[in-house]
């Protein structure tokens, strides 16, 4: 059935390729269908005739009235524009652009006629550049924390190293203690030269670590206390951690070493002075995408109106303890491009609970992500 139209109308209707018509009555019921529509959908005139325009439309569309929307403003203004996927005949479905307009036929009666344009490939490109701008700004996201966290985090070993040779030239008359520090030099060049190696080969290094086996806690975190040896041992602190109820996470193993040398760090750094300090590394599940990692301590605390500044980058409320304000900022650097969150718990003079949510890294590929992105489209 067409509608009783003007010829060079009716010609144009029913013969127009490229440009997709539908016209259906105010209750949204399809009356016609031209050939431009079916070679885009799929559908014949038969298959569609006398069915609601919801056919049509995702069903996300349809619990919103996506369609009854449409129906409503071209009546109420005479015409309506909408963006949406509809669903084709082999229901797969493509992002269009339509024209809802409001038109009377000869003999006075009333029907809406959509003008669709197929926008599919126009919308697959946005995506494409759309997720290209997320990667380039998750790489210069990367690249920045790198940084930051490479300088912080060579501040351990450097001292650790200063001290060892200071111990030397304080020893120099003592043979026995010479041999005892002598390894423990070497043991240190040998880490801070790794650490440099590994800022030679950021690229290659990220790009491994995405695609890594799980990083074991107990591992990076011995790691850990062997670079800061001289501060937790000066200090007389107490260590304990308990990795028993989850062992190991899929991560960057240099993101999960910044976090815990930070907040070790932190907690010998503002240990309080008038108790042996405590420190309790522990990490447990909270669902199969999330982890949660605890370091508590019970150092100096954190007054309660500078609990939301710890985190920004070089913030420093403790003036008389020597630092740069660097490591929780990085700490932070690190949960948000992760897409986790921290929570903190601390009292002044008593000690400061951190609760890091870290999301479980996919071993997917970033090309394999895409394309599964696009497919769906």
């Amino acid at each position: 059935m067409h509608l009783s139209s003007p010829l060079v109308f009716d010609d144009i209707f029913c013969n127009a390729e490229s440009t997709s018509l539908l016209v259906f009555d105010r209750k949204g019921i399809i009356e016609d269908i031209n050939l431009g529509f079916e070679k885009l959908s799929g559908y014949s005139l038969d298959a569609l005739l006398g069915k609601h325009i919801s056919v049509l439309y995702t069903p996300t569309d349809i619990a919103l009235g996506v369609p009854e929307g449409v129906i409503n403003r071209a009546v109420q203004a005479g015409t309506s524009y909408n963006d949406s996927y509809i669903i084709l005949q082999n229901g797969s479905q493509i992002w269009v652009h339509a024209e809802c307009v409001l038109v009377k036929d000869q003999a006075g009666e009333e029907h809406l006629v959509k003008i669709i344009h197929n926008l599919h490939n126009e919308k697959q490109l946005e995506e494409q550049l759309r997720e290209k701008n997320r990667e380039q700004e998750k790489i210069i996201l990367d690249h920045d924390t790198f940084v930051y966290t490479t300088s912080h985090d060579l501040r351990s070993p450097l001292n650790n190293l200063d001290a060892l040779v200071n111990n030397l030239g304080e020893n120099a008359d003592d043979p026995d203690m010479i041999a005892e520090l002598i390894p423990l030099i070497n043991d240190s060049i040998e880490r801070l030269r790794n650490k440099i190696n590994e800022l030679s080969v950021i690229g290659k290094r990220r790009e491994e670590e995405n695609q890594s086996a799980s990083v074991i806690f107990q591992d990076v975190y011995e790691d850990v206390l062997k670079d800061l040896e001289i501060e937790i041992t000066t200090s007389k602190a107490v260590l304990t951690a308990d990795f028993t109820h989850l062992p190991s996470i899929r991560f960057a193993k240099k993101d999960i070493r910044s976090l815990l040398q930070n907040f070790v760090s932190n907690a010998l750094k503002y240990r309080h002075p008038e108790r042996q300090p405590f420190i309790h590394v522990a990490t447990s599940p909270v669902d199969p995408s999330l982890v949660l990692l605890t370091v508590e301590d019970n150092g100096l605390g954190i007054k309660q109106e500078h609990k939301e500044r710890i985190f920004d980058m070089y913030a420093r409320f403790h003036h008389q303890v020597d630092g740069t304000g660097v490591g929780l900022g990085i700490v932070k650097k690190i949960v948000n491009n992760n897409g986790g969150r921290i929570e903190v718990e601390s009292e002044l003079g008593q000690g400061s609970t951190f609760k890091v949510f870290l999301k479980v890294q996919e071993p997917t590929t970033t090309g394999q992500a895409n394309t599964a992105r696009l497919n769906t489209l």
